[in-house]
């Protein structure tokens, strides 16, 4: 490799010499066909390279899965962080390969978005998709490293502290939006390639961004609550306050999920090859997060009807100004997570029960660890304060 980057230099001055002129000739034919090559981009030879290159990206892994995910999953606890038990990846990868492979899938594609448009077969098409694909791998993986900050203490008192907390939430934010930003651009290049024909590496592309979604939601969600938040007389209010604001960073992102998941199906419907594996993928990436036997999980995933329900209260405002109360609910969630049956106690306006059941209806937690049914109580407060109304889910 070194004759291929530095022959040209150490040789310019004796060029004329037969010796040298021969190592300059061997590293140049070192380098990769593909850097030289001036002819049309073949099917053929796009998939001898394509071939090559996976052979050293799967090579490079340690591991083998039916959709090539080079991660070792793990369960971690903690105890101080809004949502207690998460499961983490843990990228294998080992580098030399996986270099060597990522410098010739990159030079192919650039190759391929080189050559005209109409020297861009339909299976010239399809082999390069399988190339996209391991070429967007590795910016997939880089966003599996990313972790959520910890020991993070934002007081005042502490000024120094809370500048470095600051500093270091703010770079986890930016670095892994920046980093699921690249996931997307990278396999959205496989999925606008010319003369596109559905491959199963288009569904693979749609199972890895809703991965990647799932992994920064999940992160946020299970990020650790900061001693200062979780400590003193205003502990829990304090400590919902920072979830809350969590869980609404990460909502956009499960709604992007599932649009994906639905995507996922679309393309099986179209689609003549079997693509079973990237659906269950999709279908994984789309479950709830987290756990039904934390009341956080139970409180977060609640919370994304608010709106909805406040809603129903709203509307009943308009016959009767003046209606409060309470309203207690009762949800019967099945082994599959989904919600059976809701009950309601009495409320002074019976289509706000009505309104609040049939939302709840359409929740989706997580399945029971149990297996069985599991019957969650949760209340809703109404109240109309001057100007606004509000409905809360403690």
């Amino acid at each position: 490799n070194s004759d291929a980057t530095s022959g040209p230099t150490r040789c310019q001055s004796d060029m004329k010499t037969s010796m040298c002129a021969l190592l300059f000739a061997l590293a140049l034919c070192s380098l990769p066909t593909l850097v030289a090559a001036e002819d049309p981009l073949t099917a053929t030879e796009a998939a001898a390279l394509v071939e090559s290159a996976s052979l050293d990206w799967l090579g490079s892994c340690p591991v083998s899965h039916t959709t090539a995910e080079c991660v070792r999953w793990g369960r971690a606890t903690n105890r101080n962080a809004c949502q207690v038990r998460v499961s983490r990846p843990t990228v294998l990868r080992r580098t030399p390969r996986a270099a060597r492979a990522q410098l010739v899938l990159a030079k192919l594609i650039d190759r391929f978005e080189a050559e005209p448009r109409s020297e861009k077969s339909q299976a010239l098409s399809s082999i390069m998709a399988r190339a996209y694909f391991l070429h967007a791998e590795a910016s997939f993986e880089d966003l599996l490293k990313m972790r959520a900050p910890a020991d993070l203490q934002f007081s005042d008192r502490r000024p120094r502290l809370k500048k470095r907390s600051t500093e270091r939430f703010l770079k986890f934010l930016t670095t892994t939006q920046q980093r699921l930003k690249e996931v997307k651009s990278a396999y959205g290049r496989l999925r606008k390639r010319p003369n596109l024909t559905v491959t199963q590496w288009d569904a693979a592309a749609l199972a890895r961004i809703a991965s990647g979604l799932r992994h920064f939601a999940q992160e946020l969600h299970a990020m650790e609550i900061p001693v200062d938040v979780r400590s003193g007389p205003f502990a829990g209010d304090g400590s919902d306050a920072f979830c809350d604001a969590l869980s609404a960073q990460a909502q956009p992102m499960e709604e992007q999920i599932q649009e994906t998941d639905r995507a996922c199906l679309d393309l099986a419907r179209s689609s003549k090859h079997d693509l079973r594996p990237w659906i269950a993928v999709c279908k994984a990436a789309a479950k709830p997060i987290g756990t039904l036997e934390e009341k956080r999980v139970v409180r977060r995933i609640i919370r994304t009807k608010l709106s909805l329900i406040r809603g129903c209260y709203e509307s009943a405002l308009q016959d009767n100004p003046k209606l409060l109360g309470t309203l207690n609910t009762t949800l019967v969630v099945g082994a599959d997570g989904l919600v059976r049956d809701v009950t309601t106690t009495s409320f002074p306006a019976s289509p706000v029960q009505q309104c609040v059941s049939k939302n709840l209806r359409t929740l989706r937690f997580p399945a029971p660890v149990s297996g069985k049914d599991t019957i969650l109580t949760h209340p809703f407060h109404f109240r109309p304060p001057a100007g606004w109304v509000a409905a809360s889910a403690p």
